[in-house]
Protein backbone atom coordinates (compact mmCIF):
# COMPACT_ATOMS: atom_id res chain seq x y z
CA UNK A 1 0.00 0.00 0.00
CA UNK A 2 1.46 3.14 -1.26
CA UNK A 3 1.98 6.18 1.42
CA UNK A 4 -0.14 8.03 0.15
CA UNK A 5 -3.20 5.60 0.63
CA UNK A 6 -2.34 5.01 3.97
CA UNK A 7 -2.35 8.78 4.98
CA UNK A 8 -5.43 8.96 3.40
CA UNK A 9 -7.05 5.67 5.36
CA UNK A 10 -5.66 6.36 8.73
CA UNK A 11 -7.28 10.49 8.41
CA UNK A 12 -10.60 8.81 7.67
CA UNK A 13 -10.14 6.08 10.61
CA UNK A 14 -9.51 9.38 12.82
CA UNK A 15 -12.45 11.38 11.40
CA UNK A 16 -14.41 8.71 11.86
CA UNK A 17 -13.06 7.95 15.41
CA UNK A 18 -13.41 11.47 16.87
CA UNK A 19 -17.01 11.56 15.15
CA UNK A 20 -18.15 8.56 17.55
CA UNK A 21 -16.82 10.22 20.69
CA UNK A 22 -19.90 10.79 22.88
CA UNK A 23 -20.47 14.72 23.31
CA UNK A 24 -18.76 15.84 26.86
CA UNK A 25 -20.64 18.40 29.05
CA UNK A 26 -18.78 20.90 30.94
CA UNK A 27 -20.02 21.57 34.87
CA UNK A 28 -19.84 25.61 34.70
CA UNK A 29 -21.32 25.29 38.24
CA UNK A 30 -23.59 23.14 40.67
CA UNK A 31 -25.38 23.83 44.01
CA UNK A 32 -27.45 22.14 45.90
CA UNK A 33 -29.71 23.23 49.26
CA UNK A 34 -31.55 21.55 51.99
CA UNK A 35 -33.52 25.06 52.65
CA UNK A 36 -37.13 24.01 52.62
CA UNK A 37 -39.42 27.14 50.71
CA UNK A 38 -42.88 27.39 52.18
CA UNK A 39 -45.69 29.49 50.56
CA UNK A 40 -48.97 30.38 52.06
CA UNK A 41 -50.30 33.14 49.27
CA UNK A 42 -49.39 33.10 45.08
CA UNK A 43 -46.79 35.79 45.00
CA UNK A 44 -43.80 35.09 43.08
CA UNK A 45 -41.12 34.15 45.07
CA UNK A 46 -37.16 33.98 44.47
CA UNK A 47 -36.23 30.48 44.87
CA UNK A 48 -32.89 30.15 47.34
CA UNK A 49 -30.03 28.32 45.49
CA UNK A 50 -27.25 27.56 47.54
CA UNK A 51 -26.76 26.82 51.26
CA UNK A 52 -26.29 29.93 51.72
CA UNK A 53 -29.23 31.07 50.88
CA UNK A 54 -28.20 32.68 47.31
CA UNK A 55 -31.12 33.57 45.18
CA UNK A 56 -28.93 34.33 42.02
CA UNK A 57 -26.09 32.02 40.60
CA UNK A 58 -23.35 33.51 38.90
CA UNK A 59 -21.06 31.44 36.34
CA UNK A 60 -18.88 32.42 33.51
CA UNK A 61 -19.28 30.67 30.29
CA UNK A 62 -15.85 30.33 29.05
CA UNK A 63 -16.76 30.14 25.07
CA UNK A 64 -19.60 31.17 23.16
CA UNK A 65 -22.68 28.89 22.82
CA UNK A 66 -25.53 26.93 24.49
CA UNK A 67 -25.63 26.59 27.56
CA UNK A 68 -28.08 24.33 30.16
CA UNK A 69 -29.64 25.27 33.27
CA UNK A 70 -31.08 21.88 35.04
CA UNK A 71 -33.45 22.74 38.34
CA UNK A 72 -34.34 20.10 40.44
CA UNK A 73 -36.25 20.07 43.41
CA UNK A 74 -38.64 17.79 45.91
CA UNK A 75 -42.43 19.79 45.14
CA UNK A 76 -45.72 19.50 47.36
CA UNK A 77 -48.90 21.20 46.91
CA UNK A 78 -51.84 21.25 49.38
CA UNK A 79 -54.32 22.34 46.87
CA UNK A 80 -57.29 22.18 44.51
CA UNK A 81 -56.24 19.40 41.87
CA UNK A 82 -56.78 22.64 39.42
CA UNK A 83 -54.17 24.76 41.12
CA UNK A 84 -50.52 24.15 40.59
CA UNK A 85 -46.67 25.65 41.24
CA UNK A 86 -44.77 26.31 39.20
CA UNK A 87 -41.00 27.22 38.31
CA UNK A 88 -39.18 30.38 35.98
CA UNK A 89 -35.60 29.87 35.27
CA UNK A 90 -34.44 33.19 34.09
CA UNK A 91 -30.61 33.36 32.61
CA UNK A 92 -29.29 37.16 32.88
CA UNK A 93 -32.98 38.26 34.10
CA UNK A 94 -34.82 36.86 30.90
CA UNK A 95 -37.22 33.90 31.28
CA UNK A 96 -36.31 30.64 29.46
CA UNK A 97 -38.98 28.85 28.43
CA UNK A 98 -40.54 25.71 28.50
CA UNK A 99 -40.86 27.27 32.32
CA UNK A 100 -43.10 29.86 33.13
CA UNK A 101 -46.71 30.05 34.74
CA UNK A 102 -47.86 27.68 31.61
CA UNK A 103 -45.65 24.67 33.19
CA UNK A 104 -46.53 23.21 36.13
CA UNK A 105 -43.97 21.48 38.31
CA UNK A 106 -46.03 20.04 40.19
CA UNK A 107 -50.01 20.42 40.68
CA UNK A 108 -52.50 20.05 44.01
CA UNK A 109 -54.33 16.29 44.86
CA UNK A 110 -57.41 17.86 46.58
CA UNK A 111 -58.37 20.88 48.53
CA UNK A 112 -56.70 19.40 51.92
CA UNK A 113 -55.33 16.56 50.69
CA UNK A 114 -51.17 16.01 51.85
CA UNK A 115 -48.91 13.81 50.14
CA UNK A 116 -47.79 14.25 46.55
CA UNK A 117 -44.38 14.59 47.22
CA UNK A 118 -42.23 14.17 44.03
CA UNK A 119 -39.01 14.98 42.82
CA UNK A 120 -39.53 17.16 39.76
CA UNK A 121 -36.77 18.27 37.29
CA UNK A 122 -36.81 20.98 34.23
CA UNK A 123 -33.43 21.80 31.77
CA UNK A 124 -33.73 24.84 29.73
CA UNK A 125 -31.39 25.69 27.41
CA UNK A 126 -30.01 29.41 25.87
CA UNK A 127 -27.57 30.13 23.86
CA UNK A 128 -24.91 32.81 25.61
CA UNK A 129 -21.95 34.76 24.93
CA UNK A 130 -18.67 34.60 26.38
CA UNK A 131 -18.33 35.51 29.84
CA UNK A 132 -20.47 36.16 33.55
CA UNK A 133 -24.22 35.16 33.78
CA UNK A 134 -26.17 34.61 36.16
CA UNK A 135 -29.30 32.49 36.94
CA UNK A 136 -32.44 33.21 38.71
CA UNK A 137 -35.54 30.98 39.92
CA UNK A 138 -39.00 31.95 40.75
CA UNK A 139 -42.05 30.16 42.09
CA UNK A 140 -45.21 30.50 42.32
CA UNK A 141 -48.83 28.63 43.03
CA UNK A 142 -51.41 29.59 40.81
CA UNK A 143 -54.87 28.61 42.06
CA UNK A 144 -56.18 27.90 45.65
CA UNK A 145 -54.34 26.35 48.27
CA UNK A 146 -53.70 25.76 52.02
CA UNK A 147 -49.70 25.19 51.73
CA UNK A 148 -46.84 24.78 49.25
CA UNK A 149 -42.87 24.04 49.50
CA UNK A 150 -39.80 23.14 47.50
CA UNK A 151 -36.89 21.52 49.06
CA UNK A 152 -33.77 19.77 48.30
CA UNK A 153 -32.84 21.91 45.72
CA UNK A 154 -30.32 21.48 43.09
CA UNK A 155 -29.09 23.78 40.27
CA UNK A 156 -27.00 22.59 37.11
CA UNK A 157 -25.49 24.66 34.87
CA UNK A 158 -23.42 22.88 32.03
CA UNK A 159 -22.60 23.81 28.41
Amino acid sequence: MSRKIFGILAAATLGVAAASLPVRADNLTANFTTIPQSWVGNAAQNIRLSPAGALVLPFVNPLAGTVSVTYTAECQLIAASTSWLHVTVLIDNVVVVPTGPDAAFCSGRGIGVSGGWARQSVTVSRLLGAGPHNVRVLGQVNGVHTSARLDDTTVLIER
